[in-house]
């Protein structure tokens, strides 16, 4: 078969090469798997948005009215109320009479019963 001329003669990849590419694309594959949890261990999480804040409820389910509930209790006080899912959780107000923006789970990892905090 006659070659057109002008035409560079590009010879087709030979066995070994082909076998060294395989080799070194496996290699590389795995390579990047095992590292992906590592990279990933040193990235912290995103948060997912504006907070997973809930309303809080009083021990009947009505929902809490912060001021209502600031003026009717002391600095430093707490009050059991519903948390996530029902769950007893404490409701703290703040030094500066504002409600902390944080509630304590009242339930005890051990029995799953409510602790009271006295």
């Amino acid at each position: 078969m006659a070659q057109a001329e002008g035409t560079p003669d590009v010879p087709d990849m030979g066995r070994r090469q082909f076998m060294n590419l395989l080799t070194f694309g496996t290699v590389t594959g795995v390579a990047l798997g095992a590292l992906y949890p590592v990279v990933n261990y040193f990235i912290p999480p995103s948060s997912g948005g504006t907070g997973g804040g809930v309303t809080a409820k009083d021990a009947l389910g009505n929902d809490i009215i912060v001021s209502d509930f600031v003026a009717n209790h002391n600095p430093g006080e707490r009050t059991l109320a519903q948390g996530l899912k029902g769950d007893p959780t404490y409701v703290v107000i703040e030094e500066d009479q504002t409600l902390a923006n944080y509630g304590l789970n009242a339930v005890c990892t051990h029995l799953g019963c409510v602790v009271p905090w006295k």
